[in-house]
């Protein structure tokens, strides 16, 4: 005789559940859709990975394209290959995005088409960001819905990437810094400067650490990791340079 209140409050808790479930927990009773899979979030960072490499070796091994990007297309890649994380897809996009910047930057013809295709990746990049991030977040939020659930610890990347992106920048400064200091000596003694192969490609490595470091950090602010502080500090210290390196670009006088 007791089945209606029953009833009642199992139709209560099932409103809760997907109450919940709508804004982005997962209860222990719940499973994912098949696209949000952490097999599904491997596969695709493995398949931008071989991409960057492809793209990477091209543009180490034909002569005429930038090596400097090449390398950094490569460490992106290995880094895809370590972290096997959601994040790593805001590291493919601030990658990307830059590439767009300085192509857009360059006022040219051809440049500005590809600034914009690169533009439009990263843009689709961000979004498969917050697609597959439910992948990592497969606790609830709420522990009633969950049966002494253990608390899963951090991954990989949540441990390395505030660090990391603080040492990429702090690097990018130091060669940036040194560059600056090499240049004052050069005018102060009227000795000429020229940009030779070796020189642009350590000037490319340069940029290619800032842009690591501005990736990282802001993947590592985005994904909500420990250590905010040097994250932000990694940010600034990226942004600062990569501003600094695009005004050079755009103010420079016609070849």
């Amino acid at each position: 005789m007791n089945w209606t209140p029953q009833s009642t409050e199992e139709k209560r808790d099932e409103a809760r559940r997907t109450a919940q479930y709508s804004k982005g927990a997962v209860p222990a009773s719940y499973q994912l859709p098949a696209a949000f899979d952490s097999q599904t979030l491997h596969k695709e960072l493995r398949t931008w990975s071989l991409t960057l490499v492809f793209w990477g070796v091209i543009s180490l091994a034909v002569s005429g394209l930038d090596s400097a990007w090449g390398v950094l297309l490569l460490l992106v890649a290995a880094m895809a290959f370590v972290f096997k994380d959601a994040a790593m897809f805001v590291v493919f996009g601030v990658t990307l995005a830059w590439a767009g910047l300085s192509n857009l930057a360059t006022m040219e013809g051809s440049g500005i088409v590809f600034g914009l295709i690169q533009a439009g990746l990263a843009v689709q990049i961000f979004r498969k960001y917050r697609y597959f991030r439910a992948a990592d977040n497969q606790a609830p939020a709420q522990p009633e819905y969950s049966d002494e659930q253990p608390v899963a610890p951090a991954s990989r990347a949540a441990r390395v990437f505030p660090p990391l992106g603080c040492l990429f920048s702090v690097l990018a400064a130091a060669g940036a810094l040194a560059f600056l200091v090499a240049v004052i000596v050069l005018v102060i003694q009227e000795i000429p400067f020229e940009i030779t192969t070796g020189v642009a490609l350590a000037i490319g490595l340069v940029i290619d650490l800032a842009v690591l470091g501005l990736a990282v950090g802001l993947a590592a602010l985005v994904a909500r990791f420990r250590w905010r502080g040097l994250s932000i500090l990694a940010l600034i210290v990226s942004a600062l340079i990569l501003l600094g390196w695009l005004a050079m670009i755009v103010t420079a006088p016609p070849a």
